[in-house]
């Protein structure tokens, strides 16, 4: 696109009142403003014949990724090369390209480097998490004599990762199971003697039956004594229901309405990274109508860091969960008895009655914990006051939701897990606690 720039509108407006008063100054003077018209455009079109070109004299160059949180601005900064000899002679704007995004300025701030090259910075934020494309930037150069503005689009392809930021769990999380201001030197007591076998040694006093290793002690004809260790490395794996179920609606502290997904997301994110500070191994398994992801527990940076990539973009199906699908396979690659956390919702008569009847066949193998998030009005009947018949029903309907989640909590009890229903901004807590306690117990 071509328009007339300021500087040619403001010539023409002057030259304009100027060849008005000609006549009353010079006679005939129909002959100069003839003469002056046809300079005048003949420049405009000589400058615009030789500006077309200076489009091609610029190129950019951009990052192919960038990583940042939600509601965080980040710079998002550009190279470009350009013959063009004068910076003012360039404008770069970065159009709108998702619902979620926001601009302080959309025009860079151009400034030159070390290489005479022209750096563009513009500060960018996303309010979501998930994956964008940044696929075309506006630019507008001024013509030769800045006579003509010429705009055009020049394509980029940068991909931008967003992770939820969780700034307010995180620094809950820190002042609650962390000491001191290095991140992650809590010690916490741990009780019992482990489990895991260490050595054999002779016989001491106060030692128990159920340790003595009897063909041991057949061998040496006296008593032997096996010796234990506390496991310093456990595995624990978070499994995150993505289904329909998920689909509930909740009010964050922004006053915001949410699924339940994102508060699993945020489990799962902070989950990791504590089980990566502790020396855990951490697993991640996402499921609806099948098993979308399964990630071996693992430890280490580059490990957390793939099981956030695959978190960031997860969303909400309208499919109805395959229990049985993500039972067989937790069962066919999991051999090693692991602390389970599964994040879901069993308010769905159905879907809960094949949760109950089947979680067996994962409990008898390993440690198994089901979180659910408790909505407002769940909850035993006049826990509040009620001042209206809409009240009362209100409260009666939570009231038969709870006395049926409280039922499932305790069938659940019976075949070995540990059910827990939590109001919505204690949840996080709640898992990680479940898990701490799990884990100074050795219940694993």
């Amino acid at each position: 696109m071509i328009r007339p720039s300021k500087k040619l509108i403001s010539i023409s407006i002057m030259f304009s009142f100027l060849l008005g008063l000609l006549p009353y100054i010079i006679l005939n003077a129909y002959i100069v403003i003839i003469l002056i018209l046809s300079v005048s455009i003949l420049l405009a079109v000589i400058d615009i014949y030789f500006s077309i070109g200076l489009s091609k004299k610029i190129s950019i160059t951009s990052p192919n990724q960038i990583r940042s949180k939600s509601d965080n601005w980040f710079p998002f900064e550009i190279e470009i090369n350009s013959k063009v000899s004068l910076e003012t002679k360039i404008e770069i704007y970065m159009p709108q390209q998702s619902l979620f995004m926001n601009l302080k300025k959309d025009l860079f701030a151009l400034n030159k480097s070390n290489s005479d090259q022209l750096i563009g910075v513009v500060d960018i934020q996303f309010t979501k998490r998930g994956k964008y494309k940044l696929f075309d930037l506006v630019i507008k150069n001024f013509s030769v004599l800045g006579l003509w503005e010429f705009f055009y689009q020049k394509p980029i392809n940068t991909e931008v990762i967003i992770y939820p930021a969780f700034n307010e769990s995180r620094k809950k999380m820190a002042c609650t199971f962390f000491n001191g201001s290095k991140f992650g030197t809590h010690l916490y007591r741990q009780l019992g003697k482990g489990k895991e076998f260490e050595r054999l040694r002779e016989y001491e006093k106060g030692d128990g039956f159920e340790d003595i290793h009897w063909k041991a002690t057949a061998r040496k004809n006296q008593p032997i004594t096996k010796v234990y260790q506390i496991e310093k490395t456990q595995e624990i794996y978070v499994i995150i229901d993505s289904s329909r179920l998920s689909k509930t609606k909740f009010t964050d502290q922004n006053n915001k309405q949410v699924n339940v997904l994102e508060k699993y997301i945020e489990t799962a994110f902070l989950l990791g990274e504590f089980c990566s500070q502790v020396g855990d191994r951490f697993g991640l398994v996402t499921f609806s109508n099948k098993v979308h992801h399964f990630i071996k527990a693992k430890s280490g940076v580059n490990h957390i860091k793939l099981c956030k990539d695959c978190l960031y973009n997860l969303d909400t199906s309208d499919s109805s969960p395959d229990f049985n699908e993500l039972f067989s396979t937790v069962l066919q690659n999991i051999p090693k008895r692991s602390l389970i956390l599964i994040l879901t919702t069993l308010d769905d008569f159905s879907e809960s009655e094949y949760f109950i009847n089947n979680i067996s066949l994962l409990s008898k193998k390993h440690l198994v914990l089901a979180n659910m998030i408790q909505e407002s009005n769940v909850e035993k009947i006049f826990s509040e006051d009620v001042n209206d018949i809409d009240g009362i029903y209100n409260n009666l309907a939570g009231h038969i939701k709870w006395n049926y989640l409280n039922e499932i909590k305790k069938q659940l009890q019976l075949k070995g897990v540990s059910f827990t229903l939590t109001k919505n901004e204690h949840f996080t807590f709640e898992a990680i606690k479940n898990y701490v306690q799990v884990r100074q117990k050795q219940l694993l």
